[in-house]
């Protein structure tokens, strides 16, 4: 069974937030939390990580979630 975005979106955040990755979703997807609908099937999000502290680890980490 396929997931909806805002399944794949909580798993990401959950993610980032066990790597202690700050992030938020931007975009249509945000839009939409507030009525304002426009079309779009992609997530969209905003991090921050200082590069110095294990970017890469952090990124294979959240590559190894099933999305």
């Amino acid at each position: 069974m396929a997931r909806s975005w805002i399944d794949r979106a909580e798993v990401i955040a959950q993610a980032a937030e066990e790597l202690g990755i700050d992030v938020a979703i931007i975009g249509a997807m945000a839009l939409a939390a507030h009525h304002y609908v426009r079309g779009t099937e992609d997530l969209d999000f905003a991090i921050h990580v200082d590069p110095r502290d294990g970017l890469a680890r952090r990124r294979a980490a959240l590559e190894r979630r099933p999305l």
